[in-house]
């Protein structure tokens, strides 16, 4: 279980490296903070690969709901940001649940976390999948 001071410091941390502003205390919840940290994440990652992407994807028309458009690399870099940490395995189970024509692998997730981590991006390192 960790700490509120623990997430703290794990939030001052990333708002140091990345240009962002440390907090001095925290008053709220640990899952605000989580989902702070989270928030921290996700814009530093569009910020660093945003290069990689086209621009923001066009709203499409869904039984007359307007809903954006969200792509492959797009969930895969979402999932493995998030701070449960799912395996590769539930990465892509999920992405080939979202696509089903996806040709998503575990090796693919795992080269897009290792390029996110050169590029500086905190991802949380997996648990061990299946055997190929």
């Amino acid at each position: 279980m960790t700490t509120t001071a623990e997430l703290l410091e794990q939030h001052n941390e990333f708002a140091e490296k990345w240009g962002k502003k440390p907090l001095k205390s925290w008053k709220q919840s640990k899952d605000a903070l989580r989902e702070r940290i989270d928030a921290m994440r996700a814009e530093v990652a569009d910020d660093v690969i945003g290069d990689d992407e086209p621009e923001a994807p066009k709203p499409i028309k869904l039984r007359g709901a307007m809903m954006p458009s969200v792509t492959i690399g797009a969930l895969v870099k979402e999932l493995l940001l998030m701070e449960d940490g799912l395996s590769y395995d539930l990465i892509e189970e999920a992405v080939k649940r979202e696509f089903p024509e996806a040709k998503t692998t575990r090796r693919s997730i795992a080269s897009v976390a290792a390029d996110l981590r050169r590029k500086g991006v905190e991802v949380p390192m997996r648990k061990k999948g299946r055997p190929a």
